[in-house]
């Protein structure tokens, strides 16, 4: 069993790599350092799981390194835009719709322009120079990229109040129930508490509140 443990762990960081995606790379990052730290409370089970995350980078880098020539090119170009994210058109995207959700819960603070109007409102746009490819309206239809902003901007505090107290409940129960069974022995709530962090960063950087994983992840912490 440890040693198709291995070989899934091994499957799943360079999955993790190969997507190309920056969020995920920032979220994944920050959950194994949650998972970790986590697991520092536990100095006794701490070499095993630090044993099994290097075993399993070890063997992700060795597939990694054998198709090196098709991979490393795409992957280095993908980790070289963190260095011009000024001239990222996505990136700009992003900032731009946090934009617009913060001018929509500054027309309706208290309960937003409503459940699932953010692509169908219009507010004016302060577009940056590299998106004046197109006119205010081809991005005023656009998802909000970001699961908190959108809660903010379609349900305003009457909706946003409540998910914070939720979210801040989960992270700091969460993590005394985590630290607890670390020190008992009890890997698995460490592992959701992970999941929990990382999600909850990901989720700044798409729109995925209203499906299934995160409310399993926020009832698995639970």
């Amino acid at each position: 069993r440890r040693r198709w443990a291995l070989a899934g762990l091994a499957m799943v960081l360079l999955a993790w790599v190969l997507s190309g995606s920056r969020g995920s790379w920032v979220a994944l990052s920050v959950g194994l350092c949650v998972f970790l730290a986590v697991c520092l409370t536990s100095p006794r089970a701490l070499p095993r799981y630090l044993g099994a995350l290097a075993g399993g980078l070890a063997l992700a880098g060795l597939l990694f390194w054998l198709a090196r020539e098709r991979l490393s090119e795409p992957v280095g170009e993908r980790v070289r835009t963190f260095e011009r994210l000024d001239q990222d058109t996505s990136y700009a995207i992003r900032e731009l719709m946090i934009q617009k959700g913060l001018k929509m819960f500054r027309e309706n603070p208290l309960f937003g322009a409503g459940l699932d109007r953010f692509k169908t409102t219009s507010v004016p746009l302060e577009r940056p120079p590299i998106l004046r490819y197109a006119g205010q309206e081809h991005f005023n239809v656009k998802s909000s990229h970001n699961s908190y902003i959108a809660v903010l901007a379609e349900t305003g505090l009457a909706g946003s109040v409540p998910l914070g107290l939720l979210l801040a409940t989960l992270a700091l129960k969460g993590l005394a129930a985590a630290t607890r069974a670390a020190r008992r022995g009890d890997i698995w709530p460490v592992a959701a508490y992970a999941s929990f962090v990382g999600m909850s960063v990901h989720l700044w950087v798409l729109t995925g509140l209203t499906g299934t994983a995160p409310w399993f992840i926020y009832g698995l912490l639970a």
